[in-house]
């Protein structure tokens, strides 16, 4: 019951959603503590389910001139 309440208040919302969404811009941080760097960011809603996609990049901290020639010794 609750399912096919939640499925008709979507229907005919989402248009009214849609418009104030695209109206506002949504910052999403793409530097998560100099760690990760997200990218491909993804909203969609299929098959009565909301996905949110992001995809996170690990970025390896710089060596320090010591430690690179340490490395080829």
């Amino acid at each position: 019951m609750l399912r096919t309440e939640l499925n008709t208040f979507f229907l005919a919302f989402t248009p009214i959603i849609n418009h104030d969404l695209a109206a506002n811009v949504i910052t999403v941080p793409s530097n998560i503590f100099g760690i990760f760097m997200l990218s491909n960011l993804t909203i969609s809603y299929y098959d009565n389910f909301i996905y949110f996609g992001l995809t996170p990049t690990f970025i390896p901290r710089a060596l320090a001139v010591e430690e690179k020639l340490a490395i080829f010794q």
